[in-house]
């Protein structure tokens, strides 16, 4: 059970993961949203080699929601330096064709810490409380730490868990046709 700063349980909020900045070819993006907890040697979602920054993770929500609660679990290897949060509201399904267009309000940050510092032997979970309303959270994942274990200047995101409530709008469930996540080439 996750509770609110106000002490109301909050729901784990359906979602899926629509597009992702580039990936390692054996890293699926949409992975992140079930390792949490889940398996010690999960990889997630991994950035292709020698990315350009920052490197993006978008995320749709079959209706509107109120995310309150942002669980992310960065890799030990290949944290970024920095995550931001933003939200972008399309209930009216106006954005649905050219949603690569949809206006998006940052709502915090949060910063890692070096893996040197932990001899890159632990993963490091943060849980950030915001209060935002929308059908999409995107996660900007900013600058990797350089190091020799990070030969590639990689970034990378074991899990994430998002927390809130749902609000009026689309249905409630993906369709069955859903496509799969997008992975942008920036070059």
């Amino acid at each position: 059970m996750v509770l609110a700063s106000d002490h109301t349980t909050l729901e784990r909020l359906p979602c899926r993961v629509m597009l992702a900045s580039s990936a390692e070819e054996s890293c699926v993006p949409g992975c992140v949203l079930d390792e949490v907890g889940k398996q010690a040697d999960a990889e997630g979602w991994i950035s292709e080699r020698y990315p350009t920054y920052p490197q993006k993770l978008i995320i749709e929500f079959p209706c509107r929601v109120r995310i309150q609660q942002v669980q992310i679990l960065v890799h030990q290897a290949y944290p970024p330096s920095r995550v931001d949060f933003y939200t972008a509201d399309d209930a009216t399904g106006e954005f649905q064709e050219d949603w690569l267009s949809l206006p998006f309000e940052r709502h915090g940050m949060c910063k890692m810490t070096d893996p040197a510092v932990k001899k890159f032997q632990a993963r490091e979970l943060k849980t950030v409380f915001m209060d935002g309303v929308g059908t999409h959270l995107k996660l900007r994942l900013h600058d990797c730490f350089r190091h020799n274990v990070n030969e590639h200047n990689q970034v990378g995101v074991v899990g994430i868990r998002l927390y809130g409530t749902t609000q009026a709008g689309r249905p409630i469930s993906f369709p069955a046709t859903v496509a799969p996540t997008m992975v942008l080439s920036e070059g």
